[in-house]
């Protein structure tokens, strides 16, 4: 009987961890407040970030360059020596100077 519980809860833990493992990472909202420069990237603070080519970055990109803007949505790292960061924009606004 205890041998059957504890390849039952051995079953378990490795189902746990299969998906906990095949979940992307959470992504945590940020809010940044910068410029769109004409290479079509946000520069916030010093930091260069890509836009991705979602809905709401595609407008962002082709419509408000050399513009102030706040823009909220999820940041990711891109592997690599230049380490780039790019932001996935879930909303933005234009704001002021």
């Amino acid at each position: 009987m205890t041998v059957k519980i504890n390849l039952t809860i051995n079953k378990l833990i490795l189902v746990v961890i299969s998906i906990m493992l095949s979940l992307p990472a959470m992504a945590i909202e940020v809010i940044l407040v910068g410029e769109v420069n004409d290479t079509h990237q946000i520069v916030s603070n010093g930091q260069i970030y890509e836009i991705e080519d979602n809905s709401m970055g595609i407008d962002l990109k082709r419509n408000y360059v050399s513009q102030k803007v706040k823009v909220t949505g999820t940041i990711k790292d891109q592997e690599g020596p230049e380490g780039l960061k790019i932001i996935t924009v879930i909303s933005f606004q234009t704001a002021e100077e």
